[in-house]
């Protein structure tokens, strides 16, 4: 960690500046915004690591327009999914960080809501377009998005290869052999004359300065300031004066700039807001003000990276470039007080908890979010859904979509398969206890689809309620205060081989994206009894599926769902990896 020196007082404010959603109340520090996101970034990385699974859900400017409407390969349905991904940005990401209580048999919910926008600080100078869908649009401004919020109040962000294109584009700006020289007409006689004064005052300087016997002081007429370490060049006619309202231009400076590179190899020309200033070359304060200015730019790029140093957190990936200073906030962006080293030890040994234990990540429906997820923090998408599959599934070795869950017994009782559905359903059931934490209670009260948060928040509950319900013999059961509570399986247990890293594919021939390299599923097989009652299952389930499609906007179900007998032989083992 880089080292800080700042004085703390830990503050804990609990009213934000602002959401992306017009809401005038105060809120929790669950809402997480522009100004809020420095001071929360600690708790957040801490709720990460501390997390036995966390579920997340995205919300988007745009999805993807299906070129084929009937079931068509999985490559197909991926190559519409990355043309989307490529075009259109993430608006919202919601994370629930579930913790596991085994001695109280319970699991408490942390539910975290990012607004997150697109612009980048242009002194970065990086591109950026950003896109809407018609459709997508629409949609959300019927759910209360507000575009202002949004861009201005949104958690800024920077992909891998952007951060990368950055730190080029800056070291580019210093490599002063890239300048291109200007070409100073013949007919431009005020150029000229300019460039023939500096000349003259920067000569004339060096003689004197050479000779030791000047002293500190303005030349009238010339524009120059003179010491006998500097000679400062302003507008012709004008005295040097930082409070003078009278400056170079932008053109004007890149001529003393380049007068000084190509006439005076042993001087160097520092720009200033106003003038430029001529010295002699002196490689230790060279070296300072590179130092100086790369500081600024690790500060600025960690500063944008923004939300992508959670992304790595949930990847365990290093964390150690995160400005502490900036920590020094509260809620409402006001100075803070924190103690350097105690911050600095807890950061360091969150990293070591963030390293120690992949992540476990839950969706819903969750293959386009993956894509979207990939696109905008990771890097470009391969070109091979293969490729893809074997990607994700080497960031995050444990994916569960509880779309599969819900939808992997055709005969399954439950009547639909979205999320306000399954939450419908599942909401009564009494096991695993559920506690949302007293900080993060703000789903609790109102019904938010289709706001990243809540939807992950539902997520999180559909997920315990789907794991309990798995019926493997062997479930742990919690220990302590008189009570025993199942808990749902651990995530070693070989029911995860048939339910993890499976993502529901309806509309496409596969049904389903194995991750990892798993086989593909098979269609159903047995007696023709069995298979009757699985054909109507897959009816009524393409039929919910289109629905629904029809309803959210979402993929929906042309397809079947697969046999569990012959869908359990593709799963892909998880290893020792999770305790």
């Amino acid at each position: 960690m880089a080292e800080v020196s700042f004085q703390y007082k830990n503050v804990q404010p609990t009213k934000l500046l602002g959401s992306i959603f017009n809401d005038s109340a105060t809120v929790s520090p669950m809402e997480v915004n522009r100004t809020s996101f420095p001071a929360l970034l600690p708790s957040i990385l801490r709720a990460i690591a501390r997390a036995h699974f966390v579920s997340f859900d995205l919300e988007l400017s745009g999805i993807t327009a299906r070129i084929q409407r009937s079931a068509c390969p999985l490559q197909l349905r991926y190559d519409e999914g990355k043309a989307a991904a490529e075009q259109y940005q993430i608006l919202q990401v919601g994370l629930t960080c579930v913790e596991e209580d085994v001695v109280n048999g319970a699991y408490v919910l942390r539910s975290y809501h990012f607004n997150i926008s697109p612009l980048i600080e242009e002194r970065l100078e990086l591109p950026r377009v950003v896109s809407f869908e018609n459709g997508a649009l629409a949609f959300l401004l019927g759910h209360g998005l507000s575009l202002d919020h949004w861009a201005k109040d949104g958690v800024p962000y920077l992909s891998v290869p952007e951060e990368k294109q950055a730190r080029q584009i800056a070291l580019a700006r210093e490599d002063k052999s890239n300048i291109v020289d200007l070409i100073v007409a013949k007919d431009d006689a005020s150029s000229l004359a300019f460039v023939k004064q500096t000349r003259e005052n920067i000569s004339a300087w060096q003689a004197k300065s050479n000779g030791k016997d000047m002293e500190k002081g303005t030349e009238k007429g010339t524009g120059m300031n003179v010491s006998a370490s500097f000679v400062n060049i302003g507008p012709p006619g004008h005295a040097v004066d930082p409070h003078n309202s009278s400056s170079l231009d932008n053109y004007q400076k890149r001529l003393v700039h380049q007068l000084v590179r190509a006439e005076f190899p042993g001087l160097v020309s520092i720009g200033k807001s106003s003038f430029i200033q001529v010295t002699t070359h002196d490689q230790e304060r060279e070296d300072g003000i590179k130092r100086s200015r790369q500081k600024r730019l690790d500060e600025q790029l960690a500063r944008q990276i923004g939300f992508r140093w959670v992304i790595d957190a949930l990847l365990g990936r290093d964390i150690s470039g995160i400005d502490l200073k900036s920590m020094a906030r509260n809620l409402s962006g006001s100075p803070a007080f924190v103690d350097p080293e105690a911050l600095a030890r807890e950061m360091s040994s969150l990293q070591t908890e963030l390293k120690r234990k992949p992540t476990v990540l839950v969706g819903h429906n969750v293959f386009l979010d993956l894509l979207y997820l990939h696109q905008a923090f990771l890097g470009p998408l391969p070109d091979r859904v293969e490729d893809f599959q074997e990607t994700i599934h080497q960031l995050f070795p444990l994916i569960v979509d509880t779309k599969y869950i819900a939808t992997h017994d055709p005969a399954s009782t439950h009547s639909g398969s979205s999320l306000a559905e399954l939450d419908a359903q599942l909401d009564a059931e009494p096991f695993p206890a559920i506690i949302t934490h007293p900080q993060h209670k703000g789903y609790e009260a109102r019904t938010a689809l289709h706001e990243a948060g809540y939807d992950s928040f539902l997520t999180a509950k559909i997920f315990l309620r789907l794991a309990h319900k798995l019926g493997h013999p062997a479930l742990p059961r919690a220990v302590g205060s008189g009570r025993s509570q199942p808990l749902i399986p651990r995530f070693l247990d070989p029911v995860w081989n048939v339910y993890g890293n499976r993502l529901r594919m309806f509309g496409t021939d596969e049904k389903v994206c194995c991750l990892g390299g798993g086989a593909k599923a098979q269609p159903a097989s047995g007696p023709k009894e069995k298979k009757k009652k699985v054909e109507k299952a897959e009816e009524e389930t393409e039929e919910a599926e289109k629905k629904e499609e029809e309803k959210e906007g979402k993929e929906g179900g042309d397809g079947a769902d697969d046999d569990e007998s012959t869908d359990a032989d593709g799963g892909v083992a998880i290893g020792s990896i999770y305790s």
